[in-house]
């Protein structure tokens, strides 16, 4: 028997590295099968179809004034990660005194989670059968 277990962090500002909006995921595997070595191929089939998908959906979701913020979503693969380094990404973001918060990352985690589960699932059922 397999399982998986899937949670996505809430989305932070990242201060001590780069100054910008992150939001990520952390996966664990298990059962027998994860023995074999094949979970990593089958995670790494997933994630790159995940990110891609959730930085759409998250520019769908930004704000967009000039389109300086809506075209600053990038992601990186080997982090496993959707960012923003838009010095005002965080305001937009979680809000300010001045500004209600607009929310597009904590809004789009629960449609990338549940993407993300559906590609590792068809990732796992390619490379564990």
């Amino acid at each position: 028997m397999v399982t998986t277990s899937t949670r996505w962090n809430k989305p932070y500002y990242d201060r001590a590295g780069d100054n910008h909006l992150t939001i990520g995921v952390h996966v664990s595997f298990h059962g027998p099968l994860f023995q074999q070595g094949n979970a990593q191929k089958a995670l790494d089939e997933a994630v790159k179809p995940t990110l891609e998908y959730g930085k759409e959906i998250i520019k769908e979701k930004t704000p967009v004034k000039t389109g300086l913020l809506r075209s600053q979503w990038f992601y990186r693969t080997a982090k496993r990660a959707i960012w923003n380094s838009t010095p005002y990404s965080i305001h937009q973001e979680f809000g300010s005194r001045f500004m209600a918060p607009r929310a597009m990352a904590q809004r789009s985690v629960l449609a990338i989670g549940q993407r993300y589960e559906q590609n590792l699932s068809a990732a796992v059922a390619r490379n564990l059968t």
